[in-house]
C-alpha cells in the first residue's frame, strides 16, 4: 500500500525532530507549575486553620464541661479574626475553588506533557497517530489527575502509600504521552528498555511532585501544626506569616518540579543541552531555597522563638519534687465516709516547680517580652502555680495575662470564665466580669447564653437580660433575685482530736466532685474550681468569705507526714455545706480522722495435680 509522500503508516516510529524554543517552554512550564504550586500553597493553609480550628475546638470538649469554640465568647479583635478563619476555610472547600484546582493543574499537566511528545497534533493530522490512542490518552490522564488529586485520610497521608500513589501517577502519564511509549508502539527490544526507563523518569517525576507540590497535609505538616498553635489560634499576623511562607514553599516546589521535568522529558536530546537549559532556573530555585530556609528560621524559630524550652528561655534550672514532699489533698464529701485523697503533682504541666520565686520571673518575664510561642507556656506556669494554691484570683490574673496578647488561646479564655462563673467575689473579678459582659464583648448565639448566667451571677442584671434577649425563656429564668456573694463558712479542723494548725482549707462546688473523684496525682488543672481557700490558726480555725449562695464540698490539704500513703482519711460530720441568703454558716468541729488501708486481698493459688490424677 503506498502513503503520500508527507505521511507514515499508522504506529510506524518516526524521526525524532530536534527540539526547538527549549527555554522558552521550560519558562511556560515552570510558570505554571509555580501557579499551581502557590495554589496548592494557599489550600494547605486553608487546611492547616481548619484542622488548627477543629484541634483547639477537641482540646475545650475534652477539658471543660459543655466547652466548644462555638460556645465560648470572644473579645471583638479575636472574633473578627475567627470569623475571617471560618470564611478562608468555607471559600476553600467549595466546590469552584476545586474546579480552578483541577482546571489549573490541567493546564500545568497539558504543558508539561508537551515536553515528552512535542508534535503530537501535527502527528495527528497527518494520519501519523491513531485517534482512538489520542483519546485513551487523554481519558487517561484525566483519570489519573483525579486519582493523584484525589484527597486521603490523614491516617493514609502519614504512611508511603501517597509516594506510591504519585510515583504510580507519574509513571503512567509519562508512558501515555511519550513519543516512544503508548503513541508509538513498536515490539522490539530496545523499545521495551525505553519504555522502562520513561517509566522511572515518570515516577521520580510524580515523586518530586508529591514532595515539593502537594496540597494536603502530611506528618510533618501536623507536627509544626502542633508547634505553631503555641502562638495561639487568634495571632493575625502570625497567621499572615505562615500563609506568606507556605505559599512560598509550595511555589519553590513548583521550580523544582520544572528543573526535574526539564532534565528528564525531552526525547532525543543528550544531557549536556539539557543541562545548559535547566541551569539558569536551577541556581535560581537554589537561591529561593537558601532564602526561604534563612527566613523560616529568623521568623518563627527567632522572633516567635518556636521550639524554645521555656526553662531556658527563663534560665530556671528544671527541679524535680520527690513523691514524698507532694501535699495530700482531701475532698471531704460524705458523713462517715473515707475521703478521696490524691497527692498533689507539686510542679506544673511544664514540670517547673510551683513556688513563689519561678512564678515571679514568669510574670516579669512576660510582662517585658514581645508576643512569642513562649506566652502559652508563662500562662500554664502562672496558672498552675495559682491553682495549685488553691488561689482563684491569682489564676484569673494570669489568665488575662494571656487574653489581651494576640498569643492567647482558646482554652484559656474558656478557663478564665469558668473560674468567675465558680470563684468567691472579689472587686477585682467584678471588673473582669464587667469587661466580658460588656455591650462592646462580641459573641456568638451559642456564647451568649454563658454571658447572660454569668453577667446574672455576678449582679449585672441589665446585662443579662441583654444577653438572653434572643432567649425568651432563659431571659424569664434571670429575672430572679442574683444570688449573694456575702455568705461564708466557719469552722474548726481536727485530726485525730488534735487541732490543725497552719492547714490549707477551701471549698469547691458540689458540681466539681467528678473532677476530683479519680486517685493518684491531682494536677492543677484538676483543682481549678476551688472558690476560695484560707489557712487555719493555732487552734485549727478557718473562715472562708464571700461566697456565693449554693452546695460546698470542704477541700483540705495535709502534708505528707500528717497523712502518708495508704491511709485513709474520714469525717464524722462529713464535708458539704450549704451557704443560703448571704450568711455566715457554722460549719462546726470538722472531726478527722486516719485509718489504715485495708492490704489488698491475696491472690488465689490452685494447687497443681501430679500428673496422672483425675
Amino acid at each position: 500500500m503506498d502513503h503520500p509522500p508527507d505521511a507514515a503508516p499508522l504506529g510506524a516510529s518516526s524521526p525524532e525532530p530536534p527540539p526547538t524554543g527549549g527555554r522558552r517552554r521550560l519558562a511556560g512550564t515552570a510558570a505554571l507549575l509555580l501557579a499551581l504550586g502557590a495554589w496548592h500553597g494557599w489550600r494547605l493553609w486553608v487546611q492547616m486553620v481548619d484542622r488548627a480550628r477543629a484541634a483547639s475546638d477537641l482540646q475545650l470538649r475534652q477539658l471543660l464541661p459543655d466547652g466548644s469554640l462555638d460556645s465560648l465568647p470572644l473579645p471583638a479583635a479575636q472574633a473578627a479574626l475567627d470569623q475571617t478563619l471560618r470564611s478562608a476555610v468555607a471559600f476553600g472547600q467549595q466546590p469552584l475553588v476545586l474546579g480552578l484546582h483541577l482546571l489549573l493543574a490541567g493546564l500545568a499537566c497539558w504543558h508539561l506533557l508537551g515536553w515528552l511528545s512535542p508534535d503530537w497534533v501535527g502527528e495527528l493530522r497527518r494520519g501519523r497517530l491513531e485517534r482512538h490512542k489520542v483519546v485513551v490518552a487523554a481519558l487517561g490522564s484525566a483519570a489519573v489527575l483525579a486519582a493523584a488529586l484525589w484527597p486521603l485520610d490523614d491516617l493514609v497521608m502519614q504512611t508511603s502509600f501517597p509516594i506510591l500513589r504519585a510515583g504510580c501517577c507519574g509513571a503512567v502519564l509519562w508512558l501515555l504521552w511519550h513519543r516512544r511509549g503508548w503513541l508509538h508502539p513498536r515490539d522490539d527490544w530496545p523499545y521495551l528498555l525505553t519504555c522502562l526507563g520513561q517509566t522511572i523518569n515518570g515516577a521520580l517525576v510524580g515523586v518530586v511532585a508529591h514532595l515539593y507540590l502537594k496540597h494536603a497535609m502530611g506528618a510533618r505538616e501536623f507536627g509544626f501544626l502542633g508547634t505553631f498553635l503555641d502562638l495561639g489560634l487568634y495571632h493575625g499576623r502570625a497567621w499572615l506569616t505562615l500563609l506568606a511562607f507556605v505559599v512560598a514553599l509550595r511555589a519553590w516546589g513548583g521550580l523544582v518540579v520544572a528543573v526535574v521535568a526539564g532534565l528528564l522529558a525531552p526525547p532525543g536530546e543528550t544531557l549536556r543541552p539539557r543541562l545548559r537549559r535547566v541551569l539558569p532556573l536551577a541556581v535560581v530555585t537554589a537561591l529561593v531555597a537558601i532564602g526561604l530556609q534563612v527566613a523560616w528560621r529568623l521568623v518563627f524559630f527567632g522572633r516567635y522563638r518556636l521550639g524554645t524550652p521555656p526553662a531556658v528561655a527563663w534560665q530556671i534550672p528544671p527541679r524535680r519534687v520527690a513523691e514524698a514532699e507532694r501535699p495530700a489533698v482531701a475532698v471531704l464529701y460524705h458523713r462517715e465516709k473515707p475521703a478521696l485523697v490524691g497527692r498533689s503533682a507539686g510542679r506544673s504541666a511544664l514540670g517547673l516547680p510551683l513556688d513563689g520565686a519561678t512564678s515571679r520571673r514568669v510574670a516579669a518575664w512576660l510582662v517585658a517580652a514581645p508576643p512569642s510561642a513562649l506566652d502559652r507556656a508563662a500562662a500554664i506556669q502562672l496558672s498552675d502555680t495559682a491553682t495549685a494554691a488553691w488561689d482563684p484570683l491569682a489564676a484569673v490574673r494570669a489568665q488575662d495575662l494571656l487574653t489581651s496578647r494576640p498569643t492567647t488561646a482558646p482554652i484559656f479564655l474558656a478557663a478564665q470564665l469558668e473560674t468567675l462563673s465558680h470563684c468567691a467575689y472579689s472587686p477585682e473579678a467584678s471588673r473582669l466580669v464587667a469587661r466580658w459582659v460588656g455591650p462592646s464583648q462580641a459573641s456568638s448565639p451559642a456564647a451568649a447564653v454563658r454571658l447572660a448566667r454569668l453577667a446574672q451571677r455576678w449582679g449585672f442584671t441589665a446585662a443579662a437580660q441583654r444577653w438572653a434577649a434572643a432567649d425568651p425563656a432563659l431571659a424569664a429564668s434571670l429575672r430572679v433575685a442574683p444570688p449573694r456573694h456575702s455568705g461564708g463558712l466557719r469552722g474548726r479542723l481536727l485530726l485525730d482530736g488534735r487541732p490543725l494548725a497552719a492547714t490549707r482549707v477551701g471549698v469547691t462546688p458540689l458540681l466539681a466532685l467528678p473532677l476530683w473523684a479519680g486517685t493518684g496525682a491531682l494536677t492543677p488543672w484538676t483543682q481549678r474550681l476551688v472558690s476560695a481557700a484560707t489557712t487555719t490558726d493555732a487552734a485549727g480555725h478557718f473562715t472562708l468569705g464571700n461566697l456565693f449562695d449554693g452546695s460546698y464540698l470542704l477541700v483540705v490539704a495535709l502534708s505528707g507526714e500528717e497523712l502518708p500513703p495508704n491511709t485513709l482519711l474520714g469525717s464524722v460530720d462529713g464535708g458539704q455545706r450549704d451557704v443560703v441568703g448571704g450568711r455566715i454558716t457554722a460549719a462546726g468541729e470538722l472531726r478527722l480522722q486516719r485509718r489504715s488501708a485495708p492490704p489488698p486481698p491475696r491472690p488465689l493459688r490452685i494447687p497443681s495435680r501430679p500428673p496422672g490424677q483425675t
